[in-house]
């Protein structure tokens, strides 16, 4: 049984407060919240009644495991500041390679959450799979068997695999909710603003994939050809040049699938 760790998290936005609670919940004890917003910084510190700073100078030495949850472009930045030897170093991010931490500690890692965070936003850690590696046999064991009291779903991944996994997640996530944005939007302009009508053809949507093949379920007019149809929203779309060309796009790109050349 993997032992309760005094934990010092690094970084004070969405990920950082949302692995908070998780950490927490799970038993672990939060010693310090580093981070260079002043104001979330101190305020994650308050409210767990735990020391806080914006100083990486200041970190506490006395941690088992350091998480960075900063934006990739700012891990090397952080990395920079760390001497941290002999301590389990871990960044979170889907892109930057585990090297990013080579010169940090000798025990370094990742525990990227395939999930999406948001402010005031609830997430279901019980079905997040946290996707682990570390740079030796033997902290990549330590790596998984720490994400294990997190999580109920621990895969061990490369940065390669990691990589590959974080283009997917934007395609199925964060193109996905752009669409979304696009079709509110396209209703408000249009003086029909009732999104909310969409969202059982959306869950229904989500519901198919789970027991399917996304491509096996695809429907629409552009899967069926229906050059009518699709003439018809595009003429629509006149006004609207950016939602026009994604429309024409992913028609086009639905079509291609349909015909086995993608």
């Amino acid at each position: 049984m993997e032992k309760n760790k005094k934990v010092v998290l690094i970084g004070s936005g969405n990920l950082a407060t949302h692995l908070a609670e998780l950490l927490l919940k799970k038993g672990h004890e939060i010693i310090q919240f580093a981070g260079r917003n002043a104001g979330t910084t101190s305020a994650l510190g308050l409210k767990y009644f735990t020391s806080h700073t914006t100083d990486l100078k200041q970190i506490n030495k006395g941690a088992d495991v350091y998480i960075i949850c900063v934006s990739d472009s700012e891990i090397a930045n952080v990395a920079k500041q760390l001497k941290l030897p002999k301590k389990l170093v871990l960044h979170t991010s889907g892109t930057g390679a585990l090297s990013l931490l080579k010169t940090v500690s000798d025990r370094t890692g990742v525990l990227y959450p395939l999930q999406t965070f948001s402010k005031g936003s609830k997430v279901k850690w019980a079905k997040t799979p946290l996707l682990v590696e570390g740079n030796t046999a033997s902290t990549s064991q330590e790596v998984e068997d720490f994400a294990a009291t997190l999580v109920k779903k621990v895969v061990k991944m490369s940065s390669g695999q990691r990589l590959k996994f974080h283009v997917a997640a934007v395609l199925a996530c964060n193109f996905t909710n752009h669409l979304y944005a696009l079709s509110k939007d396209f209703l408000s302009k249009e003086r029909v603003n009732h999104f909310e009508l969409l969202l059982p053809l959306i869950n229904q949507t989500v519901k198919k994939i789970k027991k399917a093949d996304p491509a096996e379920v695809q429907t629409g007019p552009a899967i069926r050809g229906d050059r009518a149809t699709i003439a018809s929203h595009m003429k629509l779309l006149q006004k609207y040049p950016n939602t026009k060309k994604i429309y024409s796009v992913l028609s086009d790109s639905i079509t291609a699938s349909k015909n086995g050349k993608l």
